[in-house]
């Protein structure tokens, strides 16, 4: 189960094999659980093909109590303050897959090469 509370805890990270049926308004797509710790991943736990919905795709199926149905395709809303409204997305574990090694790969790269990046250009800045 993904949860993180101050950024510490497990959290799904890449999608791969994404299919939508905009008939049903689901998406399915394979992703890895990260133990992760101020958001950076750490080590992989385990591979799934999940489904979940998909709100732009579900307007008429947004909750009464969020008001005026009208949402973005991330899944954020505009909330009759003007404040954005984040919704949920519960998802329905398909089932648990081997170990995806390109995902795992490809997710350790783009973080850490990214924390890198922002590193050097930080110092170069301050100079």
């Amino acid at each position: 189960m993904a949860s993180t509370l101050w950024g510490i805890g497990n959290t799904h990270r890449g999608k791969s094999n994404y299919v939508v049926d905009e008939e049903k308004g689901v998406e399915e797509f394979d992703t890895t659980l990260w133990f992760v710790i101020l958001g950076f991943p750490i080590f992989p736990r385990q591979s799934y093909r999940i489904q979940q919905n998909v709100w732009y795709l579900q307007q008429d199926k947004v909750p009464s109590e969020l008001g005026d149905p009208r949402v973005i395709r991330n899944g954020t809303k505009q909330g009759i303050d003007g404040n954005s409204i984040r919704l949920s997305h519960p998802f329905n574990i398909i089932k648990k897959l081997p170990m995806n090694w390109k995902q795992v790969i490809k997710t350790y790269l783009l973080f850490y090469i990214s924390a890198i990046v922002l590193i050097v250009l930080y110092n170069l800045i301050k100079r």
